[in-house]
């Protein structure tokens, strides 16, 4: 016979797991959201001028309305998702292709509505003149929860020790 206790036990620990895998975790969500971007960011080779104004409106679309970007050189700081949009369709063109990558994510909650995320971005870039060039640069993406999904609100470079 099976005590009442160790089937209560197991009940809740069945409930636990249920729950778990039906409700996505946030750092889950965020990770998987810029893990997405980064692939949005990526430009194929012989790409249209349509496809790279729809890929830039595309990862735009990752960013709150008033979302802000300060990575320094070569990229302006940017204010607003029409800027970043414009900015991201003139990157393109100057690209035959290019490669993302975020690596090393460290998500810190500041609340449950914001997020930071440190992390290692890595792009691989062939302008069009032919030319390949690698980047890596240390990353701080700050998330920001609005009507339950994550959007990016504020990405700068990390200054780090040389």
């Amino acid at each position: 016979m099976v005590k009442k206790p160790s089937v209560i036990v197991a009940g809740v620990l069945v409930l636990a797991l249920v729950i778990y895998l039906l409700i996505p975790q946030d750092e889950r969500l965020i990770r998987r959201h810029l893990s997405s971007f980064a692939d949005t960011l990526d430009v194929e080779k012989d790409e249209t001028i349509i496809s790279a104004a729809l890929a830039a409106k595309s990862a735009a679309g990752y960013f709150v309305p008033d979302a802000v970007i300060h990575v320094g050189n070569p990229v302006p700081d940017l204010s607003g998702r029409k800027a970043i949009t414009q900015a991201a369709i003139q990157g393109r063109q100057m690209l035959q292709a290019a490669d993302f990558d975020f690596r090393d994510l460290t998500v810190e909650f500041k609340s449950d509505t914001l997020a930071d995320v440190l992390l290692t971005a890595t792009a691989t870039f062939t302008t069009t003149a032919g030319e390949t060039d690698y980047h890596v640069r240390e990353m701080r993406i700050t998330l920001r929860k609005v009507e339950g999904d994550w959007s990016i609100s504020q990405v700068e470079t990390v200054k780090t020790l040389e």
